[in-house]
């Protein structure tokens, strides 16, 4: 059980350095939207 929770922690601190190293919180400004409305719709 142990052994799980350690792999668990390690990946989700793991993700969270990529995320600080690739940006972090500066990268998503919300200047754009993440999904754009139709264009020509009829």
């Amino acid at each position: 059980m142990i052994d799980i929770l350690k792999w668990f922690l390690g990946i989700f601190f793991a993700m969270f350095l990529l995320w600080v190293l690739t940006g972090g919180p500066e990268r998503g400004t919300g200047d754009t939207p993440f999904v754009n409305a139709p264009t020509n719709v009829r």
